[in-house]
């Protein structure tokens, strides 16, 4: 007597082993697809903190610093438009140093996973 509970067993190559087989990789494509999408939604939340506050010290690290820079190079004989370019060019190094930093980190909302595992299997459908 045969168990009605239980699925009819697939022969290798059957259309239910196919079926089966597409399943699996349609679940394991959403899953990384899924985990890209958190890395990439936890890296472009850390390049915007990482950015904003780039900017905000930028801003404030060129204001202190011109204020007593100047004051402190006018102090010495120098023309106080020699002084707040002085001021402005080092204001500009670090916020280029921290904007880089931020670009870096956006590198992991590129999918370069996802893509890479997409092209392979499209790519073994092309090869004969």
């Amino acid at each position: 007597m045969t168990d009605l509970t239980s699925p009819p067993p697939s022969a290798p190559g059957s259309p239910f082993e196919v079926l089966r087989s597409a399943r699996g990789i349609t679940e394991a494509y959403y899953r990384l697809a899924s985990a890209e999408a958190s890395l990439a939604r936890s890296a472009l939340m850390d390049a915007t903190v990482t950015g904003s506050i780039a900017l905000v010290l930028a801003l404030v690290a060129a204001m202190a610093a011109a204020a007593a820079l100047i004051a402190g190079l006018v102090a010495l004989g120098l023309a106080w438009p020699w002084a707040a370019v002085l001021v402005a060019a080092l204001a500009a190094i670090g916020a280029g140093v921290s904007f880089r930093s931020a670009c870096r980190r956006l590198d992991d909302t590129r999918f370069e996973a996802t893509r890479r595992q997409i092209d392979k299997l499209f790519a073994s459908r092309d090869t004969p």
